[in-house]
């Protein structure tokens, strides 16, 4: 009897300190709303020269542009994309805005000599409140405008293939982002610099991610007309 009662005991106790394992909730991320692929990236060069590449920003290279800008890390440039992407993302049954960056990238096999380039792929995400992206649609023309947009969350994953990318791996990053202590401590923010010319209908435009200190750079930007930006954020009056 004593080892029946002792038995039941256990089993309560076991009980009633064990815990229910439930998943935590994703996110729950829409089809695109939005999509530039196409823009002409700019930089102005150390002799004063505008040079220019599709989908790229290109490093200043000297006599050795066209030689070198498509050489191993130098293809990727200051800053490029394959794709910007504008999604809807519900956490917690809030309602945000994602713009997802797919872009190019790559890796040294053997980092210390910089010798073996491997090719890649890679994306940056940054979810921010419909307040923060209205800024964007509603953003004055005829002038330059830097936008400083808090963002929800931000992160960037490395070496991927983006053939095999769904919304699903987006919302674990996400929700991985979003449960990282250190984002207590970090405020990520999304800087925008922009300029729309409605006389020749073009949009000038620079996404950039910072946390603390804000290094603004007017020598480079990508360009593309109004009808192809409008796919990706609305900002024609």
């Amino acid at each position: 009897m004593k080892k029946i009662i002792f038995s039941i005991f256990l089993i309560l106790a076991f009980n009633s300190y064990s815990q229910n394992r439930e998943n935590q909730k994703l996110p729950v991320i829409s089809e695109n709303k939005g999509l530039l692929s196409n823009a002409i990236g700019w930089l102005k060069n150390e002799s004063g020269q505008w040079i220019k590449y599709q989908n790229k920003i290109p490093e200043d290279l000297g006599k050795n542009q066209k030689l070198l800008e498509n050489y191993n890390d130098h293809s990727i440039g200051v800053d490029n994309f394959i794709s910007f992407e504008i999604k809807e993302v519900v956490i917690n049954e809030t309602k945000y805005i994602l713009i997802l960056k797919k872009m190019k990238d790559g890796y040294f096999k053997y980092e210390t000599i910089k010798e073996g380039w491997v090719p890649n792929n890679s994306y940056e995400f940054y979810v921010l409140e419909p307040s923060e992206f209205a800024k964007i649609e509603s953003v004055e023309h005829n002038k330059q405008i830097n936008l400083d947009l808090k963002l929800k969350t931000y992160g960037k994953v490395s070496f991927i293939s983006l053939k095999n990318l769904s919304n699903l791996k987006i919302a674990n990053e996400i929700n991985k982002s979003l449960n990282d202590p250190l984002n207590s401590f970090i405020e990520h923010k999304l800087a925008l610099n922009v300029y729309c010319f409605d006389e020749k209908k073009i949009v000038q435009f620079y996404f950039f991610e910072y946390n603390g200190y804000k290094l603004e750079n007017k020598d480079m930007y990508y360009e593309t007309n109004y009808e192809n930006f409008n796919k990706f954020i609305k900002i024609n009056k």
